[in-house]
């Protein structure tokens, strides 16, 4: 992190992993982020996803099933946080990607494209759902969206 005025940098990670995609909450006040053990490819089954208060030096085990979890989005109210993932499928590598969400604070993941035939991306939050790319027959399809349940 890079304060603007001062121009100075702060880790905010520190540890034996490499960190991939991440995202900040609504408020700026926590970031969640996936990582693999190392930057080696044939390490990606090892993707785990992260949660760090920015105020803290500890990072927070948020995802951590078999197989790569990857690519954390927050939801605009900093409830829960979407993120693409091999739902701890076994022989992850052969199958589609999934998109769930988390709670922000831990907890019960939910599975959100089960019978989707594709490898969807979440890419954000937006009012009414998620919006997601995928190929579609080796063609990257315009975005999608996941509708928001309501109870």
């Amino acid at each position: 992190m890079i304060d603007v005025e001062s121009k100075k940098a702060k880790r905010l990670t520190k540890g034996a992993f490499t960190v991939g995609g991440f995202d900040w909450s609504p408020d700026s006040k926590a970031i969640a982020f996936d990582h693999t053990i190392n930057g080696d490819p044939s390490n990606s089954g090892t993707g785990d996803i992260l949660h760090r208060h920015a105020g803290r030096r500890v990072h927070r085990p948020l995802v951590t099933q078999a197989g790569p979890d990857r690519s954390p989005r927050w939801s605009p109210d900093g409830a829960r946080i979407a993120f693409s993932s091999a739902m701890a499928q076994p022989f992850y590598y052969y199958a589609n990607s999934r998109i769930a969400v988390v709670p922000a604070g831990g907890g019960a993941i939910t599975e959100l494209t089960k019978s989707f035939d594709e490898n969807p991306n979440p890419l954000m939050w937006v009012k009414d759902g998620i919006l997601f790319a995928a190929r579609r027959r080796r063609r990257r399809t315009s975005s999608s969206w996941i509708p928001r349940r309501r109870p």
